[in-house]
């Protein structure tokens, strides 16, 4: 899990905090990030913040914690009172109040920063948050067994058309990638870079639309990668259409 933290407005910082041990972690100081107001996490482990005092919308590094802008929210907001990320469409939504024109639910274009209205209630209500209702089978985490070594297991099916399931597991928690790339070593889609808890892990993938550009990749040899901790480990799949 991450946090973010503000130092009244002189600077922000990104934390971890594993919460089997309840250990905080300093990450780093969010640079270009005096006013951290909200942070969200996207279904790829992309970290985002908004810094009120400038109305931007950063990406912040998972590792560092520097924060690189992206642009304008293009309003004027007060303060921001929640955002999260529609894990069905990987959207980011913002729940902020507007001075002149009240308690408002944005969408945010990650790319740009620019935000549209979705919804207004008014001046007279906030949103003091709000929730999306989505199941997501595709990572699942058990929390009932004792991990005591690093693995990364041969994708299954495989041969397979256009989806399988890759699995890994650690002991401890850390930062984790899990990336996949083509035979020439060009990487093709991220399906992991965030922190996780120590435990095992299983998360599909699509080779119908791997980076979410709905380009679907050609019969070939495929190799995944994770890292985590220290732990590199690759293996090939073969994707037959």
């Amino acid at each position: 899990m991450y946090l973010g933290a503000t130092e009244a407005g002189s600077y922000s910082r990104l934390y971890t905090i594993d919460l089997t041990t309840a250990v905080t972690t300093l990450v780093g100081n969010i640079t270009n990030c005096p006013l951290l107001i909200t942070l969200a996490v996207n279904n790829k482990g992309s970290i985002y913040g908004i810094d009120i005092s400038t109305d931007k919308l950063l990406s912040i590094d998972p590792v560092t914690g520097a924060g690189t802008e992206i642009g304008s929210i293009g309003f004027d907001l007060n303060y921001a009172q929640d955002a999260d990320f529609d894990p069905a469409t990987d959207s980011l939504y913002l729940a902020a109040y507007i001075n002149s024109e009240g308690a408002n639910l944005l969408s945010v274009n990650i790319t740009t920063g620019a935000a549209k209205l979705v919804s207004s209630l008014g001046s007279d209500v906030e949103i003091t948050a709000f929730g999306i209702n989505y199941h997501n089978p595709v990572s699942v985490k058990s929390e009932s067994v004792v991990v005591n070594e690093f693995s990364l297991s041969q994708n299954y099916p495989n041969p397979f058309n256009p989806n399988t399931k890759i699995s890994w597991q650690s002991p401890v928690g850390s930062h984790q990638t899990l990336k996949i790339y083509d035979i020439l070593g060009n990487e093709i889609a991220t399906l992991v870079d965030e922190y996780r808890e120590a435990g095992r892990y299983e998360i599909n993938f699509d080779a119908s639309n791997p980076d979410g550009s709905g380009k679907a990749l050609v019969s070939g040899v495929y190799i995944y990668k994770i890292i985590a901790s220290g732990f590199i480990e690759s293996k090939k799949m073969l994707l037959i259409k």
